[in-house]
Parts: structure tokens; sequence; C-alpha cells
């Protein structure tokens, strides 16, 4: 029986990898008001966004709970399986340590909590090659060595339209989101040590999109020829402008398009285009 993997709903999984690889994916909830959703089962990110335009207070998040990953773990110890489950970043979630509370419960010895230290489909990214190790066979301890390598490897850029929704959801400092309000800068954001961190700001669309062909010019050299994974909050668009350069540029052997799922986007808004890789 080949290693289960499984993920939770910020990995932001396009429905036919999770369909291919048999990837189980537990949700975190979007609250709006009184009102929850499952992320990605309740409510799609097209209807998310519609949902944010008139919300009169940002939607807060929470994290899949203990219960959710015992029900599951239960489910396959018993079947006589094993797991492996990679979550985002502690620093930004209690999903990590909910996973782990339930694998010393319920998971027999037979379950893998892996932090990954990233969010949408930079973890994504992450939770693909997991699930081709365990296509091809490889046993749960090597999965989780080789993610573990991976993990240093494991580069992301994120591009947002504006700071306000992460300063509002408590992902950055009031100084820190700041500079996204003037003069029509643009945040260039990097994941560092499992937390978000400023990169750099670029003034307009035309200019990020030169920062980011100039940025892949001079890390060429340490990009892998392996697939590339580029995500979205209701701009594909700018996506694809995105990915039309790095094809010029780096040529990468596959590209992975994702769009950004409802918990994701509460904290990013509208507007967000990310770049995920692995460095040689």
């Amino acid at each position: 029986m080949a290693v289960k993997i499984i993920t939770d709903s910020v990995s932001d999984l396009p429905g036919d990898l999770k369909s291919a690889y048999g990837i189980e994916v537990l949700p975190l909830m979007v609250n709006f008001g009184e009102v929850s959703y499952r992320d990605g089962i309740d409510l799609t990110p097209e209807a998310f966004f519609e949902k944010l335009k008139t919300a009169q207070t940002l939607p807060t998040t929470s994290q899949v709970n203990v219960g959710q990953f015992v029900e599951c773990f239960d489910r396959i110890v018993e079947a006589g399986g094993e797991a492996v489950v990679i979550t985002l970043s502690s620093k930004l979630s209690g999903t990590y340590s909910a996973a782990v509370t339930a694998a010393e419960e319920a998971g027999a010895g037979r379950i893998t909590v892996i932090d990954s230290k990233f969010v949408s489909f930079g973890q994504g990214l992450l939770v693909l090659k997991a699930a081709e190790m365990a296509r091809e066979g490889m046993s749960r301890e090597d999965i989780v060595n080789e993610c573990e390598r991976l993990m240093t490897r494991l580069e992301m850029l994120i591009f947002v339209d504006t700071l306000t929704y992460l300063h509002k959801g408590g992902r950055l400092s009031a100084g820190e989101a700041v500079i996204g309000g003037l003069l029509s800068i643009k945040p260039v954001l990097c994941v560092k040590d499992g937390a978000l961190a400023p990169l750099d700001k670029v003034r307009g669309r035309k200019k990020t999109l030169k920062w980011f062909e100039q940025y892949l010019q001079e890390h060429a050299a340490e990009m892998s020829e392996e697939s590339v994974g580029f995500f979205h909050a209701a701009d594909p668009i700018f996506m694809e402008e995105m990915i039309d350069v790095a094809s010029s540029v780096i040529h990468p052997s596959k590209i992975h398009r994702s769009t950004v799922g409802a918990v994701v986007g509460t904290h990013s808004g509208p507007g967000c285009v990310a770049f995920a890789y692995f460095r040689k």
C-alpha cells in the first residue's frame, strides 16, 4: 500500500492534481461574521473574492482542528496504511500543532507530520513532490527525509497589490504595511524561516514584470529544471504575464497554475501573484 499524502487547504492544490495523486486535503475555515465556510469545499476562490468585495469587515480564518486530523488518521491506521502530512507554516497557523497532537493520539507510529514552512502553492509544490515519491513506492521515512531536503531548496516570491490585508490579518506590522500604500508601490515578499518578509518594492505593474525578469536572469543558474508553480488571487491575467516572462528566461520543464483559495485570499487580498521553485 502506497504511503498516503495529506495536506491542508492552504496548499491551494488544483483539483486535477489532488485527484491524480490521491492527495487528501483537510480544509481550514473561513468565517464571514457568524457564517463559516470550509475552504475549497463550501466556498470556491471565485465566490470568496466576490464576497470579499462587499464584506463590511475582513473575514477571519481558523485552523484544521485536532478532531479532524484524528478522524483522518484513525481511518488510515485502521486500514493498515501510513501517511505523511504536510501542513502550512507553523508560524502562520496552529494547524501543524494540531496535526502533531493528533498523530501522537491516533497515528500509532504510522503518521509523520512535516511543517512545510511555506504557504499556498509553495507548500503545494512540496506536497506534489511527496505524492510523486509515494507513487514511486518510496517508504514513509524516505519521503520525509527527501521532503526535508527539498524544503531547504524551496523559494517563493509574492507580488501583492496591497499590504492592507496582510496587515489587518496580523501577518505584517503597520510599519511593514505602510510601504505598500505610497505612490502605487507594489511590495515583493518572500518566505523566510516560515514567515512572510518584505524583499523589495516596485512601482507599478510594468516595473514589477521587469523586476521579475531581472530576478530570473540573476538566479537562472541556481534554478533547477524541475517544475515551477504560479498562483494568483483573482488576477489570472497578471499571472499569465509573469508566466510569459518566466517561459522566455528560464524555460521550466513544467509550469503548474493554481488559484489562491479563501484562506490565503483573506490575507493576501485580490491582485496577488506568486511564484515558487526549487533551487538546484
